[in-house]
């Protein structure tokens, strides 16, 4: 089966944010690329719960 298109998301974050991050991946037994792309998807769902009040 052919993969997804794929890319790079790169972006700073501060001492501060990356910690939290890193606290929360420990806790919750998942990698950072698994939560952000798990925060990356709920944006979709906001998205479409936003447009639908409209």
């Amino acid at each position: 089966m052919p993969r997804k298109e794929q890319g790079w998301i790169t972006f700073q974050a501060s001492d501060e944010e990356k910690q939290l991050l890193e606290l929360y991946c420990q806790q919750t037994q998942r990698t950072k690329t698994e939560v952000l792309r798990e925060l990356l998807r709920s944006l979709k769902r906001r998205l479409r719960g936003s447009t639908e009040a409209t």
